[in-house]
């Protein structure tokens, strides 16, 4: 006798009439739905590619109008002429511009991508102060939370204590990508009047040459021994304004030596900007965290959270740490409800 239904026999009658094999068969469907759950990609939104490449090429101190002209108009027309542009899209910003090149649908991204590139190699016509363009694929990235750091707090020691918060959450094995945002970009500026340039037979290009070849780290080459390879570096990079000012710009013949400090004010600051977080009516700090590859929003979420469980207490008095926007929360009621 088949257990199996016949064409006159509906699937209902047939499950009344065979119990144990419609319970074993409604256990093999619960086991597989079980084992698939777990494997079902954690998305709030879902994943998609973008086939855009930016371009972002710095001009430090010129004007919108100078960064039109030297930069983004070279750029533009070089990259016009290459196969597999659609749209071209530039904002030129102070000191600044950016171009995002929209490619043609089904064009490989990454032969496009170095196209672009050799393309913008061959430009000549850059003024002379123009960085070296940044040019890369357009990624979309996915925000789980963001952290807010804020309180009663000076700005320096507030973007100290930021920078040390987001390095410890790199640290941590389930979260790869924090972004800094609200906060301005530190800034050293090295004043010297013109006076004392004359005085000590010293122009604003020669200091500013001094202090870009000399205040870097600088490899030296290698010794082999028997001990294996020893490598030679110069360490001379330096980072805030105290250590620029015993940088050496004139060796005289007597054995005198004139520093960066006897001739020149340094101050440390911030870069001027109107850029700045406020929460809860104070000054803060935002730190915006990501996922990439396989990783699940309610695991980072929750690695943050036992993060700043154990940060908390350790914060001074005055700053308090919060998050907010945590968008694992959207999974977390949609997978209870299921």
């Amino acid at each position: 006798m088949s257990i199996l239904p016949s064409k006159e026999q509906g699937l209902i009658a047939w499950m009344v009439s065979n119990p144990v094999a419609a319970n074993l068969l409604m256990l093999l469907f619960v086991i597989g739905g079980l084992l698939a759950a777990g494997r079902i990609t954690q998305e709030v939104f879902p994943s998609y590619a973008l086939d855009i490449v930016t371009v972002s090429v710095r001009y430090p101190g010129a004007s919108p109008e100078e960064v039109e002209e030297g930069v983004v108009l070279a750029v533009e027309e070089e990259i016009r002429a290459l196969d597999n542009v659609e749209r071209v899209t530039s904002v030129s910003m102070e000191g600044k511009a950016s171009i995002s090149v929209e490619l043609l649908s089904g064009a490989d991204p990454n032969s496009s991508l170095q196209e672009i590139k050799n393309g913008i190699d061959r430009i000549s016509t850059f003024p002379g102060d123009v960085e070296k363009p940044l040019v890369s694929l357009a990624t979309r990235r996915r925000e789980v939370l963001r952290l807010a750091l804020y309180g009663d707090i000076d700005e320096g020691s507030l973007f100290s204590l930021v920078e040390t918060i987001r390095s410890e959450l790199l640290d941590i094995p389930e979260i790869t990508q924090v972004e800094l945002n609200g906060t301005r970009d530190p800034e050293l500026s090295i004043e010297i009047s013109r006076d004392m340039l004359r005085a000590h037979n010293l122009s604003l290009e020669e200091v500013a040459d001094t202090i870009k070849e000399r205040a870097v780290d600088v490899p030296a080459g290698g010794i082999k021994s028997q001990g294996g390879e020893v490598l030679l570096r110069t360490s001379e990079r330096r980072e805030v304004a105290s250590e620029f000012s015993d940088l050496v710009l004139v060796s005289r013949e007597d054995g005198t030596k004139l520093i960066l400090g006897e001739v020149a004010e340094l101050h440390q600051g911030f870069e001027e900007s109107d850029r700045e977080a406020w929460y809860n009516g104070k000054r803060a700090a935002l730190l915006y965290v990501y996922r990439t590859g396989d990783q699940t929003p309610i695991d980072i979420s929750n690695a943050v959270h036992a993060y700043m469980d154990k940060r908390i207490p350790t914060l001074p008095p005055s700053v308090q740490l919060t998050a907010y926007r945590d968008r694992s929360s959207c999974i977390r009621i949609e997978w209870s409800s299921c």
